[in-house]
């Protein structure tokens, strides 16, 4: 009944495969490190008026984007209550920036603190498939 433990700590699959695992750094550094010309292919325009701030997005908000995007708004969230998304322009979405508008929700506090409007057909899908349209749009 002796069962074999394989060693995880140095699986044969990563020494053939020469990858390695990860490493204990930001992924940001990891990023660069794999490609130095990297940028983030998002733009952005913010807006206040009085408690409310508006978000005006383009082009695509994956993982660099969407880092991008969240250390922006952590500056301009003073005495912000209600934050409003314009994603017409918005080329594509991921887990990481559905991720970023969960916790700008969280943090503001309030049930219809975050609001995104005019979505894009694939990313209206992703609200849809993910449940979030009903939190979101």
């Amino acid at each position: 009944m002796g069962s074999k433990v394989k060693n995880l700590d140095q699986p044969k699959y990563f020494a053939k495969q020469k990858l390695t695992m990860a490493r204990k750094e930001p992924l940001r550094r990891r990023l660069r490190s794999l490609d130095p010309k990297v940028e983030p292919r998002i733009i952005f325009g913010l807006e206040r008026k009085d408690k409310t701030l508006f978000v005006k997005l383009a082009g695509e908000a994956d993982m660099l984007g969407s880092s991008k995007l969240r250390s922006v708004l952590v500056r301009k969230l003073n005495g912000v209550t209600k934050v409003i998304f314009d994603i017409s322009d918005l080329e594509f979405a991921d887990s990481y920036f559905l991720r970023l508008l969960l916790k700008l929700r969280k943090r503001l506090g309030g049930v219809s603190s975050v609001k995104v409007k005019n979505p894009r057909p694939n990313v209206k899908k992703l609200f849809e498939i993910t449940g979030l349209d009903k939190l979101f749009l």
